[in-house]
Formats: C-alpha cells, sequence, structure tokens
C-alpha cells in the first residue's frame, strides 16, 4: 500500500463539521461529538477517525486510487494492521506469481514489516475474496454478452483454459469491457473433447448466475473442438482472426522452407560454445533460432541473421563458413523480410483492442490484394470460417447497412441485437428514465 500524507485538518474535514460555527465542539458523521482543545490542534479529532476504522476509509481510498482529485484521501497507516497485513501478503503473491506457501518461507517472514501469516489462513481470505470478486463480476455481467476462450497447456502437460465475457460498455474508452470470469486447469489431457469444453463453460457461466442462454456468440481458434463446442451450445463462432493470419503466413513460409531451415541450422551452430564465445568477443547480440508454434520467431531468426551477417567471416570457423548462405538465398532473405514485416504490421494490427469485425475484413481484404495466396485463409467465404452468415451479418451492421441484411443473416444476429438493446437501456442514466417515466405514450412515441 502507498503512503499518502495529508494534514489532520483535511482528514477532519472529510468526517466533522462544527456543530457551531467557530466553535471547539465537532460531530462526526457516526454521531460522536468531539472537543477541540485550544492549541491542541486535531489531534485527538484524528485519533477518534483512525482508532474508529471508520467505513469511508475504504471509500476515500478507493477515491485516491481512481485518481479523484479534490476530495479528501486518508493515508494506510489508517487501515486496520490486520488488513494492511493480509492485504500486502495477497497482494505480493497473486501479483508476484508466487506459490502459496511461499507465506511460510521464512526469509520472507523475516522481512516483511507487515507479520508473517500462516498458508491455510492466507487461503482462508483468499476463498473469501474470490466469493467477493465473483459476486461483483455477476453484478457486472448484462444479460447478453459474448464469449471468449483459449486453451494452452503447460509443460507438465497440464490442460488449461481462460475464459472472458465481453459486452458493449460506453463508459469505457474501446466501447466495451472485458472480464476474466476463470482461468484455471481444465480436467485430464487425455479427455478433452467438446463436451467437456461445454461442461467446463457451463460450470463457469453457473458461478456468476448465468447460463448458455446468456451467451450470444463464441470467439476462439478455428479449430474442431472450438466449433463442435458451438455446435453443442447452438451459438455462432467467431474465429480468431490472429489464428486464421498465422495459417495462412505459415502457408506462405512452406514455399521457403529450404531457405529458412538453412538460416536455423547456422543459428543452432552459432549457439555452440565455441562459436558463441568468439561471437561474444564482436558483438552482443546472440543467434536466435525458430520455433514451430509462432511464423514471427522465424522472422525474428531472419533479421538476427541480417545484424550477424557481418561477424561470421571473422569468426575464423570453417564449419560456420560452409553453412552460410549464398549469394543467391542472401538475396532471397531480404525478399522474405520485406513480405514477412508487411505482415508483422498486419499482426500487430490485428491485436488492437478495439478491433471490429469490419476492421478485419477489410485489412484481409488488402492482404489478399498483395498476396493472392493467403486467399484461401482470409476471403469472406475460406472454408475455416464455421458461420460465415453471421460473421457477414455483423459487419453489415457495424457498416451501417442493416437494410441489407439477408433474412438468414437477420436471424444468425437476433441475440445479438437484443444484447447491444438491453445493455443499452441498463447504461442510461437515472435521470433520463426518470425524465422518461413523466412522459406520455404519445410524447414517448
Amino acid at each position: 500500500m502507498s503512503s499518502i500524507k495529508i494534514s489532520g485538518k483535511e482528514l477532519t474535514a472529510a468526517f466533522f463539521h462544527r456543530e457551531t460555527p467557530n466553535g471547539s465542539v465537532w460531530l462526526c458523521r457516526c454521531g460522536k461529538k468531539c472537543r477541540q482543545k485550544e492549541g491542541s490542534g486535531y489531534t485527538n479529532l484524528v485519533a477518534h477517525i483512525t482508532r474508529s476504522h471508520h467505513e469511508d476509509y475504504l471509500a476515500l481510498h478507493a477515491k485516491h486510487v481512481n485518481g479523484m482529485k479534490g476530495e479528501p484521501q486518508i493515508t494506510d497507516s489508517f487501515w486496520p494492521p490486520k488488513t494492511q497485513k493480509l492485504h500486502c501478503w495477497i497482494s505480493l503473491i497473486v501479483d508476484g506469481l508466487l506459490p502459496f506457501s511461499f507465506c511460510e518461507n521464512e526469509m520472507a517472514r523475516k522481512y516483511m514489516k507487515h507479520g508473517s501469516i500462516a498458508r491455510n489462513t492466507l487461503m482462508k481470505y483468499i476463498d473469501q475474496l474470490s466469493e467477493i470478486v465473483e459476486n461483483k463480476i455477476a453484478e457486472v455481467l448484462p444479460m447478453k454478452f459474448a464469449l471468449v476462450f483459449d486453451r494452452w497447456s503447460s509443460d507438465d502437460n497440464t490442460h488449461y483454459a481462460a475464459v472472458f465475457a465481453t459486452f458493449p460498455d460506453p463508459t469505457k474508452e474501446h466501447r466495451y469491457s472485458k472480464v476474466l470470469l476463470s482461468m484455471s486447469p481444465m480436467g485430464d489431457g487425455d479427455n478433452l473433447t467438446a463436451q467437456e469444453h461445454h461442461a467446463f463453460i457451463t460450470d463457469i457461466l453457473g458461478v456468476y448466475r448465468k447460463s448458455w442462454e446468456n451467451v450470444v456468440c463464441l470467439i476462439g481458434e478455428n479449430c474442431s473442438t472450438n466449433k463442435a463446442t458451438a455446435t453443442a451450445a447452438s451459438l455462432p463462432l467467431v474465429g480468431c482472426a490472429s489464428h486464421r493470419f498465422n495459417l495462412a503466413v505459415k502457408d506462405i513460409l512452406k514455399d521457403y522452407s529450404a531457405l529458412t531451415t538453412c538460416v536455423y541450422r547456422l543459428m543452432k551452430k552459432l549457439k555452440n560454445i565455441i562459436p558463441a564465445a568468439k561471437l561474444r568477443k564482436l558483438t552482443p547480440l546472440r543467434a536466435k533460432c525458430s520455433n514451430a508454434t509462432r511464423w514471427s520467431s522465424t522472422y525474428e531468426m531472419l533479421l538476427r541473421y541480417k545484424l550477424l551477417e557481418e561477424f561470421l567471416p571473422k569468426l575464423g570457423l570453417m564449419e560456420v563458413e560452409d553453412m552460410m548462405p549464398t549469394h543467391r538465398q542472401k538475396l532471397t532473405i531480404d525478399l522474405l523480410i520485406s513480405i514477412l514485416t508487411d505482415f508483422q504490421s498486419v499482426t500487430k494490427a490485428l491485436q488492437a483492442e478495439n478491433r471490429t469485425l469490419l476492421e478485419v475484413r477489410d485489412l484481409f481484404d488488402e492482404v489478399i490484394k498483395k498476396y493472392p495466396e493467403t486467399k484461401d485463409r482470409l476471403s469472406e467465404n475460406a472454408s475455416i470460417i464455421r458461420d460465415k452468415l453471421f460473421e457477414s451479418a455483423v459487419q453489415k451492421i457495424l457498416k451501417g447497412s442493416e437494410e441489407e441484411l439477408t433474412p438468414d443473416e437477420s436471424m444468425k444476429v437476433t441475440g445479438l441485437r437484443h444484447g447491444i438493446s438491453t445493455m443499452e437501456e441498463e447504461t442510461r442514466t437515472g435521470e433520463e428514465r426518470d425524465a422518461d417515466a413523466g412522459l406520455s405514450l404519445a410524447e414517448k412515441l
């Protein structure tokens, strides 16, 4: 916690007011009367506030955290010691991605000024905090929202899944909110069927008192399991644009596989003890190898080769010189780097927080114009797209061309339209609703 120093006068103004003008008797919000002794300043008034631990502290602290100015603030030293200790341990372990047992580490306890805590006690309060957070999220979730989910496996073959809810929010900069609902292990690695995914998400929705009826669509990778999960839920699936683009780039890289393999072998050789030691004497740059999961690693490997190219003949190692690309291969490397630089800019554009389906479509159309070989993956009729009608309908709505929707497209976005209209009603201010309540039916129309 931060230490925000404020004067006793400012703190007193936040909780007290004088019972009589220019009098010595002050009345606290809690109803307690305190007398300000002449010449003593505000010491006894501040002492009442700190001893009473008013709930107002939490609200005032929240205002400070949110950056509100012109409001009285409090110091963290006024929080109860037990609250400070719990906050510090939970913040340290959760934000630092440390194991829960870290609180019983001898050195951690020695240097934690707020005192030690047992692991079981820490877990008890984390469980209570989790329940509070879940209830808060349940209050935030509207009646209609989309689910974004992704999965990955750790080195020990533990399968994890992350599930987000996303929905329109006019109060946000990007006009929508994204809330993490769950990030946890998911069953055994040998039983990750679409039914298991469907049951997993069903349980998550139940935690927030929601069901599949509240979900308008799923957003995830274009894999068969995700498609089957969407089918089981009777919902449209919006495929991950970055995933589609990665597949398109990998298709192109297949034509350069011999060249990239050549550079990969050279980079791997440069990681050996003797070449690496000689290279360190010439440059702080290190060799980089590509990996099979991301095409961007191939791009980074080629860029690193270009930076190391001038130093390689100076190593005096025949085996390295024999592995270096030929003149024609070097020209092809320059061409491939130029192509991948274009693709890298598209990848970054796709990852923008406020990127819409319509903008993705426009971006893919531009890529297809320059690189026609990507059409099979990126066109609006690509076989990888599961719900073409839903995506085309959303794009027309975003374009403002709803009158062009076909009957089938209109049917596909019925739930989405309801979700947007419901959210707009929920975000209206109380003054607007009160004003409407005073209007007659004719005036409302």
